[in-house]
C-alpha cells in the first residue's frame, strides 16, 4: 500500500510559502504540525501569538485566559471584534483560529494560572508561551516549565517597550534567576501608563519566532539573553541573562501549594478575578436557571455567564468557577459578591 502523503492538497497550498523557507522547509513544517504549544493569556500578546502559530500550521494549541473581551482591548487586540465584547477571550480566539485554520486542534480553558493549574497547562505540551501581564502567573509557569522540563518563552510589554527571553530547563537559567525574591506586582500597568499597539505586535512577533526556532531548530535564538525593544527611540538591545548559581528554583521540582480562594485585581478599573480553591466544571444549563431567579442574565456563551449583580456591578462566571467582577470597590466587596453568587449556584 502506498504511503499516504503527510500534507493534504489544501495544506500544500496553505503552507507553500513556508515550504520554500530555508530554515523551515518540508521537514520543519512536519515538526510544526506535530508540535503542541500552550499560550498563557490570549489578550494583546497571546491572541496574536495563537493566531500566528495556527496560521503557520502548529498542530495543537492549548489556550488559557480568565478574562473577557472589553471595549478598551480593541485598540491593540485586533483579533477581537465589537460583537465579542463580554465574551471570554479564549472563546473568541478559538473561533478565530478555526476560521483561520480548521486543521489546528484547539483546547481552551478559563481557569486562573497559579502554582497548581500551571501543571495542567504544561501537561503534554512542548513549549509554553507567555501572553500574561502579571508576575505571579509567570512565576507559576516558570516552575511548571522546570518541572515538566519544557521551554518557556517569556515576554512582557508596556508603553512603547517590551522584552523577550527564552528559558530552557537544563540549558539556561530560569525566570526567577535574576529577579528579586520579594516579588511584588508593579503599579505600572497598561491602564495606568498605556501600551502602544505596535509594540505589542512587535514583541508578539519575536515570541512567535522563538517558538518556531525551538520547534524547527531545537534551540531558541534568545536563550541566555534578554532582548529589549523600545519603539520610542527605536532601539533593540541584547542583554546577557546568566543562570544564577544560587537560584533555588532552577534545580528544584515543583511543590504543590495549598490553594485558597484568591482575589486578584485585573487590568482595568475596579476589575477583579476571584478563583476558587479547586477548578470546577460548571453545568451552565442548570445554574443559568438558578441565577436568572436572582439576577439579570445578560449573556451566556459556552464558557461564561455574564450577569448584572446590581446597577453598578457585573459578574462573569466561567465554567471553571472563576468569577470576573467589574465595579467592586475593593477585594472585601468582591468576596461578598462572590459568596452571594456562589450561594445561588450551590442551591
Amino acid at each position: 500500500m502506498a504511503e499516504l502523503p503527510y500534507f493534504s492538497s489544501d495544506e500544500m497550498i496553505r503552507y507553500s510559502r513556508q515550504f520554500v523557507l530555508r530554515h523551515i522547509g518540508v521537514e520543519g513544517q512536519k515538526k510544526l504540525k506535530r508540535a503542541k504549544i500552550a499560550v498563557a493569556g490570549v489578550g494583546g500578546l497571546g491572541g496574536y501569538i495563537a493566531l500566528s502559530l495556527a496560521g503557520m500550521g502548529v498542530g495543537f494549541l492549548r489556550i488559557i485566559d480568565n478574562d473577557i473581551v472589553d471595549l478598551s482591548n480593541l485598540h491593540r487586540q485586533t483579533n477581537f471584534e465589537m460583537n465579542k465584547i463580554g465574551r471570554p477571550k479564549v472563546e473568541a480566539i478559538e473561533e478565530r483560529i478555526k476560521k483561520v485554520n480548521p486543521n489546528v486542534k484547539v483546547e481552551s480553558s478559563t481557569y486562573t494560572i497559579d502554582l497548581d493549574t500551571s501543571l495542567k497547562l504544561a501537561d503534554g505540551i512542548d513549549i509554553i508561551v507567555d501572553g500574561l501581564d502579571k508576575i505571579m502567573p509567570r512565576i507559576a509557569i516558570n516552575r511548571a516549565s522546570i518541572t515538566k522540563k519544557i521551554p518557556y518563552v517569556h515576554a512582557g510589554v508596556l508603553e512603547t517597550y517590551g522584552n523577550i527571553s527564552t528559558f530552557v530547563p537544563g540549558r539556561t537559567g530560569c525566570l526567577e534567576c535574576n529577579i528579586s525574591e520579594s516579588l511584588k506586582e508593579s503599579d505600572l500597568t497598561c491602564e495606568t501608563v498605556g501600551v502602544l499597539p505596535s509594540a505589542v505586535t512587535v514583541i508578539a512577533s519575536f515570541e512567535v519566532n522563538e517558538v518556531v526556532s525551538l520547534i524547527v531548530g531545537g534551540r531558541g535564538l534568545l536563550e541566555n539573553q534578554l532582548c529589549v525593544v523600545d519603539l520610542s527611540i527605536p532601539s533593540l538591545d541584547m542583554i546577557p541573562f546568566q543562570k544564577n548559581p544560587n537560584c533555588k528554583v532552577c534545580e528544584s521540582n515543583y511543590t504543590k501549594s495549598i490553594r485558597k480562594t484568591s482575589i486578584v485585581q485585573s487590568c482595568g478599573k475596579n476589575k477583579f478575578v476571584v478563583s476558587p480553591p479547586n477548578t470546577a466544571n460548571l453545568d451552565f444549563s442548570k445554574i443559568s436557571v438558578k441565577l436568572s431567579r436572582y439576577f439579570k442574565v445578560k449573556l451566556q456563551t459556552r464558557y461564561s455567564i455574564n450577569l448584572a449583580f446590581d446597577q453598578n456591578i457585573e459578574v462573569s462566571i466561567m465554567t471553571t468557577g472563576n468569577m470576573l467582577i467589574k465595579g467592586a470597590k475593593d477585594q472585601a466587596e468582591c468576596e461578598k459578591i462572590y459568596n452571594k453568587v456562589n450561594k445561588v449556584i450551590s442551591k
